[in-house]
């Protein structure tokens, strides 16, 4: 669901190389600000992305969905 590039097609596997830090992260425990900073250092810097990107809402999201799967 979340396309920070905004390119459409891209392979459904674009984006795989951030879900087991971001799982460990949420692990950690679940803080919205924690996640959006890991997005600007891995999403951001990998594609040279600048600025929200969706950045804030999917950490929102993940965070909501996290916190449901591992009640």
């Amino acid at each position: 669901e979340w396309n920070p590039v905004g390119v459409p097609g891209l392979p459904p596997d674009e984006y795989d190389f951030i879900i087991e830090p971001l799982l460990a992260r949420l692990r950690r425990g679940c803080i919205e600000e924690f996640i959006i900073k890991f997005l600007d250092d891995r999403v951001g810097n990998d594609f040279g992305l600048t600025g929200d990107f969706g950045k804030k809402t999917f950490a929102t999201k993940v965070c909501v969905w996290y916190r449901e799967v591992s009640r």
